[in-house]
């Protein structure tokens, strides 16, 4: 009875070792390929991004009443950290790759882990891409 239990076990733990081979899929390849641009314009932006705070904070301690514009580019400011803060915090590692660490510090563990097929892995981090890309113009179009 201990033996059929060990050889149980040992066949269970073989079979959840051994998913599915993302890194052979050649979708699951451009989902990584997707990925990695994405997180290298987020690393391209996160300089900016710090530029922006600064300009926020020093705007906020100037001891006087804001102006209208000031007030609005403060809140375009606060807008757009939001939206790198909910990107940074949502987008899915692809399942199978490692990859290196984004501009922030810490653990790199983004978001939800889902199981999706191959073909929406590539929608889910092209619209994660799209969704930096726009954060990027956000930023510039402050600066």
């Amino acid at each position: 009875m201990k033996l059929i239990n060990i050889i149980l076990l040992a066949f269970t733990t073989l079979i959840i070792s051994c998913g599915p081979n993302y890194a052979d899929d050649p979708l699951m390849q451009k989902a990584f390929a997707i990925y990695q641009e994405a997180s290298k314009v987020e690393k391209e932006i996160a300089p900016k991004m710090e530029d922006l705070i600064q300009i926020k904070t020093s705007t906020n301690i100037v001891g006087r009443a804001l102006t209208e514009a000031e007030i609005g580019r403060i809140e375009k400011i606060e807008r757009i950290e939001q939206s790198l803060k909910f990107w940074r915090e949502n987008i899915p590692d692809v399942p199978g790759f490692e990859h290196e660490h984004h501009a922030h510090e810490g653990p790199c563990n983004h978001g939800p882990k889902v199981e999706l097929l191959p073909e929406d892995w590539v929608k889910v981090q092209q619209e994660f891409k799209d969704s930096i890309l726009v954060i990027k113009e956000q930023i510039e179009a402050v600066l």
